[in-house]
């Protein structure tokens, strides 16, 4: 029986259940309804009602935690958000998630239904952070080569906010001491997510970011040259980025394996990815919607080495986003070379014309056929956009 992931994203979940968000956006903080551990057993019994076996917890917004964490503050006041538009919603959010600990709350309404619960982490999603000084110190974001060429620039040198620096062994530290807090209350997996907002942002300018000094060293070790002053291969670049990455998932997968705990790194099905710029966006839209292949270099890129993982026992899964309408079959070759279970991860938008949601059920359809292992619906269950959720449900089914 093939797997059936449906996403909650928990600070949406609460601000359309609550009403502070209401149709197509709109709503009314004045009439909204505080969130209750009701409303979370509500989420997960709707799942389990409709074929769901799985929900992907997505617990990050903004830079902070929807749970309490060591490491990741609660959204709300006294942090502001960037955008002082947000800042009655974010309010709003942050005393919701005061009232209790959604997160426990979530697995145990989980395991009350039979479905199990994958905790997502976001990696590259920390847009908006409004404590860069206080957890990701800016030096841990990928830092852009104007910046160091010239430290006294500032808005024009600025490093890629959002985007964390995983060969940062801080930046491995700080999301390592999350994870065991979060592993240590009885998930069943910890998946990596590819979603972020940070796509298409930044400066738009190939291969602008990620030249932070355990890079830049790396790269002159390896191939004795100095990437701030020569020319250099962007390619070679990102595979580096690559091998801290791979690194990174060695200290993973000895957390989740000593406590019997998948670990399912989501990766694209030859390994290419980036951000920022035209050249993010390009491949965002490339990979998960199918459009033309990416023409520009993103503005920082790295090389998924799921073959690597596999290799050394790093990977129990992998979520795989692949462009369709091929993507079950290049899906099913990554499947065949790992001897991994394979899902496929797809970001399904309620706006999106008919003949995609018919694209999207031609997917569904051949993994019940057994032709991958499962699928992973990236939407908010709760919003109400007239009949999306039922179609959701649909495709789940």
């Amino acid at each position: 029986m093939s797997e059936r992931w449906m996403t909650i994203r928990v600070y949406g979940n609460i601000l359309y259940t609550t009403g502070a968000w209401g149709i197509e956006g709109s709503g009314d903080l004045s009439t909204a309804s505080p969130l209750t551990e009701q409303d979370i057993e509500g989420w997960m019994k709707d799942c389990a009602d409709h074929g769901v076996t799985a929900v992907l917890w997505q617990s990050n917004c903004g830079g902070t935690s929807t749970h309490p964490s060591p490491v990741f503050p609660l959204p709300g006041l006294p942090l502001h958000p960037h955008n002082e538009h947000w800042v009655p919603i974010w309010e709003f959010l942050g005393e919701q998630v005061r009232q209790f600990d959604t997160l426990n709350t979530g697995i145990a309404a989980a395991h009350k239904y039979g479905l199990r619960f994958v905790y997502s982490l976001c990696f590259w999603d920390f847009v908006d952070s409004p404590f860069e000084d206080s957890v990701f110190h800016p030096k841990l974001w990928m830092v852009s080569i104007r910046k160091l060429l010239n430290p006294r620039l500032s808005r024009n040198g600025e490093p890629f906010f959002g985007v964390p620096c995983y060969a940062e062994p801080e930046t491995q530290d700080l999301i390592l001491k999350h994870v065991r807090d979060v592993l240590e209350r009885g998930v069943d997996d910890l998946a990596i997510s590819l979603f972020a907002h940070t796509q298409g942002l930044g400066v738009n300018q190939p291969c602008y970011y990620g030249f932070n000094p355990p890079l830049v060293q790396a790269y002159q070790e390896r191939y004795g040259l100095d990437v701030l002053h020569e020319s250099f291969d962007a390619t070679a670049l990102y595979s580096l980025y690559g091998d801290f990455y791979t690194e990174f998932l060695r200290r993973l997968h000895q957390e989740t394996s000593q406590r019997g705990q998948r670990l399912i790194p989501c990766t694209t099905y030859d390994g290419r990815w980036g951000w920022g710029g035209i050249g993010g966006q390009q491949l965002y839209n490339y990979y998960a919607q199918g459009d033309a292949v990416p023409t520009v270099e993103p503005g920082c890129g790295i090389e998924f080495q799921w073959r690597r993982w596999v290799q050394e026992g790093l990977a129990d899964a992998l979520m795989v986003l692949a462009p369709p309408p091929d993507a079950v079959t290049l899906a099913r070759a990554v499947h065949q070379e790992a001897s991994l279970p394979v899902l496929l991860w797809r970001k399904i938008n309620p706006g999106r014309p008919s003949e995609e949601w018919s694209m999207y059920h031609r997917e569904a359809a051949q993994v019940g056929a057994g032709e991958i292992d499962g699928y992973v619906v990236h939407a908010m269950v709760t919003v109400n956009y007239g009949d999306y959720p039922e179609k959701l449900w649909a495709l789940i089914q």
